[in-house]
């Protein structure tokens, strides 16, 4: 995200006035933070600001195809390692965010635009219902092991304050409501013992937490506050150390903090090749890949990139430059190609509609740009 993302949290996002890869001026959605700034209605957005209030990839992949979710009022879906589209996904849906699949492999969208969140039939283009109830400026989505869904709302103070939402498997009505200790939650994730965590920007500058519930409570469990910055995601390897990504909106820094199972305290920072991070994932060997969205080369002389890290390393291991400009999001597929999703923005991208750059095992150039079907790509998953 660029400075200045945040909006006042007294005014509605006009998502609907959106057209293509354009950073309309939006009413305020999110909140008024980083730093405790907030900025007027008349400020205009980057599509990677947006994509970074909205959601994340989900955890697991559960089919062969890949998803996109656009800024143009579409997911668009591809055979994997395939630049063409099998289908599109727009019936009803405005501002597609954060992605998630049920065990039935049904596709759930959540729609910044239109205050819910959209589900449609697994492997087709058919809406099959609308959770818009609890549903207030959704911004991510998550699946317990009871496949209860849990919908993060980013809502301001004047139109019911932010809450995580609970849904019964296939039910459109709330099962229950998270409040305490939810403060604009930017990301959701569960760890092996089924807690969830939730990744609060907050609204002030040294506010920011992540709050940890035990399955199925609505009381705080935990509180984490060491190295957090305006986190943006929380995931875990597979080891249970929990990652988070800082920080939403800082200059060119941040960092991803690391924490021992159950702990508060930081056990590692990595901060070397760390700029602007907005998404992290894993490859089958435990590397952590880091998404760079921004370094101007006044300030690194290495513009944008995706680094990766061995594990339980904090030493940049190797570093994609190729393709890469301004990346917003990561994915593997099942052969352990890396996707990223690319705005093609202030890091000299040749495509105002941005791209997605798919890359082998170990190889630093990409051996596929996806640019079909590609209108500012925010978030990646993989499904039927």
């Amino acid at each position: 995200m660029k400075p200045a993302t945040m909006l006042k949290a007294t005014e509605k996002p006009l998502m609907k006035t959106l057209s293509g890869l354009a950073a309309a001026s939006l009413g305020a959605a999110l909140l008024a933070a980083c730093g405790g700034y907030g900025i007027s209605s008349s400020t205009p957005l980057s599509i990677a600001a947006l994509r970074a209030a909205v959601g994340r990839a989900p955890r697991r992949a559960v089919g062969p195809n890949l998803y996109v979710a656009n800024v143009g009022h579409t997911v668009t879906v591809y055979a994997a390692a395939s630049g063409t589209v099998l289908r599109t996904i727009s019936q009803d849906l405005d501002f597609p965010g954060a992605l998630a699949f049920d065990h039935s492999g049904n596709l759930y969208v959540s729609d910044f635009g239109f205050d819910n969140v959209k589900v449609y039939a697994a492997g087709g283009t058919s809406l099959l219902e609308t959770i818009s109830q609890g549903v207030c400026d959704p911004s991510a989505l998550a699946f317990d092991s009871a496949e209860d869904l849990y919908v993060g709302n980013v809502c301001p103070p004047s139109r019911g304050g932010s809450s995580v939402t609970v849904y019964a498997p296939g039910s459109t009505s709330v099962l229950r409501t998270i409040t305490q200790g939810i403060d604009y939650p930017e990301d959701l994730a569960f760890d092996s013992s089924g807690n969830l965590y939730v990744a609060n920007i907050g609204p002030y500058r040294g506010q920011s937490t992540i709050s940890v519930y035990a399955p199925g409570k609505k009381e705080v469990l935990r509180t984490i506050s060491q190295g957090i910055e305006k986190p943006i995601q929380v995931v875990f390897d597979s080891s249970g150390t929990l990652h988070v990504v800082n920080c939403f909106n800082c200059a060119y820094g941040g960092t991803v903090t690391l924490y021992a199972p159950g702990s508060k305290k930081v056990l590692r920072t990595i901060s070397q090749g760390v700029h602007q991070p907005r998404a992290v994932a894993f490859d089958d060997a435990g590397n952590l890949f880091v998404a760079n969205y921004y370094s101007p080369k006044s300030h690194s002389g290495k513009g944008c990139t995706v680094t990766a890290y061995a594990p339980a390393s904090s030493s940049v291991m190797e570093t994609i430059s190729n393709g890469i400009h301004n990346p917003g999001a990561l994915a593997f597929d099942g052969s352990g190609n890396l996707y990223v999703a690319n705005e093609n923005g202030a890091c000299g991208g040749n495509s105002r509609y941005g791209t997605i750059t798919v890359y082998a095992p170990g190889s630093t150039s990409a051996f596929l740009t996806i640019s079909q079907g590609i209108s500012g790509p925010l978030a990646l998953a993989f499904g039927p």
